[in-house]
């Protein structure tokens, strides 16, 4: 008969679960069944059959009269009973000692049979088949070391085999990931395989977006907890249960992806969704965790894609009558929620225009992680084509100088960027940036326009401000560029962007200093200009920036 020890709880081994299961998402343990079948061990039961179903976690060798102190729970306890009472002392000293050993939560007793004792006392087997400790007798030719070595290979063989479980797990999960055309439902599938129960994938509303065969309709409590989960700043992951099973939630996105425009992107992030009949193993927590990742990625991609092309529908046929603003909305999703309005009040978002070129004798840094831009609202116009690249993009208004220089390091690019200005005005902010790329390649470093307005770039039609700077400059156009085919428009942008510093404009055009005073007496004759006039120069750099 089984019996609680006296302080009133159960046991902490009356919790195994039956037969010789091994606990799920427990430690690797090893059934005392399959110890007592090693016939190198020659160890003999004491106790009923049923207890051989106990697992043990490790063996412990203890000659103390109260090895609690030293015990952790799950051990089989190995003694040759110096500690032991003598059978004078009566079964009621051996009651205490095993209810010791239950208290402390060993596995089970293995009591040697020399050099103190020749044979296991009856009271002893008693007690122990009393309080449900399974009790062993171990023969004298079994060195107590060979058990605990036997043990621990046998746990070690085991955690390999949670490992080499989940290792396979994690690439049938990352291989499915790859599917050409429904690579989520893929991961799905391949995760309740691994897992041993369904998969369901639901929205940050609660709203299911794909499950395998097996999953039921979450309930309004389920529902509940998965967006709780998702919210920003909660648990990563937690386990439900019911009289209907185990149910697994993991977010698939990780913390700090605070909620944008309404209507354009949840309040919180999806939530996979793994159940089963038993709480989930080892492996099948791995599996969940790798799912989540894949998930978080191709769910992100997936609706960052259907973004951009309902951004680039918006932007080709207007704005839907039925849903004023969405362009505006799909906008700030795809820059990340950055800031909007002004000074923290409601009000439009804005983003900031880029402009950039290949620095001169720069080349791409091909171990670099990404040569471009965050984000996907960017354009390299002659990507792959072997002429000279020029880059122009839609950024967050957070972006700094900082990210220039790493954009230059990278990707050898030297980029201006614009004020933050609402979405109707970006094709101003363009224009900015591109006058602001004059500068950035006449001084050899990113600039970044600062707050306060768009300047004289936004009040300027673009066309007749071309048609002004080809007349202004057509003289110089239409001189044939140099042997070294330096045009003169170059060494003039250059010579005004360095104030009408010889030496440095020399070092940056890579002329001799000579040179240069040469070619800016041309410039002089063609135009029929003094460039000592400092509103000459103020006209010439302007004509410089709106000459297409």
């Amino acid at each position: 008969m089984h019996t609680a020890p006296p302080n009133g709880t159960e046991p902490p081994h009356a919790a195994a679960p039956p037969g010789n299961a091994e606990p799920p998402g427990a430690p690797p343990t090893l059934a005392l069944r399959d110890l007592v079948g090693d016939p190198a061990l020659a160890l003999v039961p004491m106790t009923r059959d049923a207890l051989l179903d106990r697992r043990i976690g490790w063996a412990h060798i203890s000659e103390l009269a109260d090895p609690a102190p030293y015990m952790t729970g799950g051990e089989l306890l190995l003694t040759a009973g110096l500690a032991v009472p003598a059978a004078a002392a009566g079964p009621g000293a051996y009651g205490a000692y095993v209810a010791t050993l239950v208290r402390a939560g060993a596995a089970a007793l293995g009591f040697g049979l020399a050099p103190v004792h020749t044979a296991v006392p009856p009271e002893l087997t008693a007690v122990c088949e009393e309080q449900g400790l399974p009790l062993l007798a171990v023969p004298e030719a079994t060195p107590f070391h060979t058990i605990a070595r036997t043990v621990a290979a046998a746990l070690h063989r085991r955690h390999a085999e949670q490992l080499l479980s989940m290792a396979e797990a994690q690439a049938a999960i990352a291989a499915a990931a790859l599917h050409r055309t429904a690579p989520v439902a893929a991961v799905l599938e391949a995760t309740a395989r691994a897992a041993g129960g369904w998969a369901l994938l639901l929205d940050g509303g609660g709203r299911p977006l794909a499950a395998t065969a097996g999953a039921p309709e979450p309930g309004p409590g389920l529902r509940d907890r998965a967006a709780r989960l998702g919210r920003t700043g909660g648990p990563r992951s937690a386990v439900d249960h019911d009289r209907d099973g185990y149910v697994a939630l993991h977010p698939v996105e990780g913390p700090g992806h605070a909620p944008v425009a309404e209507g354009v992107r949840e309040t919180g992030t999806p939530v996979l969704l793994l159940g089963g009949d038993r709480p989930p193993t080892v492996a099948a927590r791995g599996a969940g965790a790798t799912a989540a990742g894949l998930l978080g990625l191709l769910t992100r991609t997936d609706r960052a894609e259907r973004q951009q092309g309902a951004l680039a529908a918006l932007l080709l046929l207007g704005d839907d009558p039925a849903a004023p603003g969405r362009a505006r909305d799909l906008l700030a999703s795809l820059l990340g929620g950055g800031p909007v309005g002004e000074a923290g009040t409601a009000g439009p978002p804005q983003a900031r225009a880029l402009y950039a070129r290949r620095a001169p004798g720069a080349a791409a840094d091909t171990g670099a992680a990404d040569p471009y831009p965050p984000g996907p609202l960017y354009d390299v116009p002659g990507r792959g084509g072997g002429a000279e690249e020029t880059l122009r993009g839609v950024m967050p208004t957070g972006t700094t100088r900082s990210d220039l220089d790493r954009l230059r390091e990278r990707g050898g690019w030297l980029a201006a960027l614009s004020r933050p200005v609402p979405p109707g005005l970006l094709p101003a902010a363009d224009r900015e940036a591109r006058l602001l790329l004059r500068r950035a390649l006449a001084s050899g470093a990113p600039v970044v326009a600062e707050d306060g307005g768009l300047g004289i770039g936004a009040a300027v039609d673009p066309a007749r401000a071309a048609h002004w700077a080809r007349q202004t400059l057509g003289p110089l156009l239409d001189e044939p560029a140099e042997a070294d085919g330096t045009a003169l428009t170059e060494v003039l942008r250059a010579w005004l962007g360095c104030h009408g510093g010889w030496d440095r404009t020399a070092q940056l055009t890579g002329l001799h200093r000579n040179s240069v005073r040469h070619r800016m007496r041309r410039v002089e004759a063609l135009l029929g200009v003094d460039l000592a006039d400092a509103a000459v120069r103020a006209e010439l750099l302007l004509a410089l920036g709106w000459c297409p």
